[in-house]
């Protein structure tokens, strides 16, 4: 006896299913990958944080200039400033004739007692042997305190154009030296090379301090 089983399904009734079970293929696989996929950005900031060592520092921005920073001002205008630092120029008094006496203003006066020819002979380096005038000066202290005339300076100027002539120890030079006490006088000897024509205008030239006037004796000694 021959037993006759249910036919085929309609198409409609495959389609349904088929499109079920792919839903539920597709759900299955986004709840799967899900957890992974959102977790990611955290297990990032993680291991940044862990790095960083749990903090977080912002880059300065290359494109903002930073400012200089400017240099104290030096409080001290004598270590190495380069502004001006005034100071007292001393000018000499007008020149005046040889045979008076010259008075710096401090008790100190100057004097030319003695104007000698003679041949200078040279003894030290620069020295050259040759026709001179040896000057014997006096200075006195009318002050009250002493003075300390070890860095007295004199020189000779000669001729019109004023040439400086050169100085020499020989024969007799003593210069002034020491300090002078007060009431007291000294004399000091000076040679200078100064050829025998040009000796009638003659300027000697003296200072023993940066604070005191300079003082000049001009004429002549030919």
């Amino acid at each position: 006896m021959r037993t006759t089983g249910p036919g085929p399904r309609p198409p409609r009734a495959l389609l349904g299913a088929a499109l079920t079970a792919l839903t539920a293929l597709v759900v299955g696989v986004v709840w799967t990958l899900w957890p992974h996929s959102a977790s990611a950005p955290e297990r990032r900031e993680s291991a940044s944080s862990a790095t960083s060592g749990g903090t977080s520092s912002e880059a300065p921005d290359p494109a903002t200039p930073s400012t200089p920073m400017s240099p104290a001002p030096d409080p001290d205008p004598s270590s190495g400033s380069l502004d001006p630092v005034p100071y007292e120029e001393v000018t000499p008094e007008p020149a005046l004739p040889l045979s008076a006496t010259a008075d710096f203003g401090t008790g100190l006066t100057l004097a030319v007692l003695e104007s000698e020819a003679v041949r200078s002979k040279a003894s030290g380096p620069g020295e050259i042997s040759a026709p001179a005038l040896r000057l014997t000066m006096r200075l006195r202290n009318a002050s009250g305190e002493p003075i300390d005339i070890e860095g007295m300076v004199v020189s000779l100027e000669y001729g019109t154009a004023r040439t400086p002539a050169v100085d020499v120890h020989q024969p007799g030079g003593a210069p002034f030296g020491g300090v002078l006490a007060p009431g007291a006088t000294t004399r000091g000897v000076y040679v200078f090379n100064v050829p025998v024509s040009e000796r009638d205008q003659v300027r000697v030239t003296t200072s023993y301090t940066g604070t005191a006037p300079t003082v000049v004796l001009a004429g002549s000694l030919s």
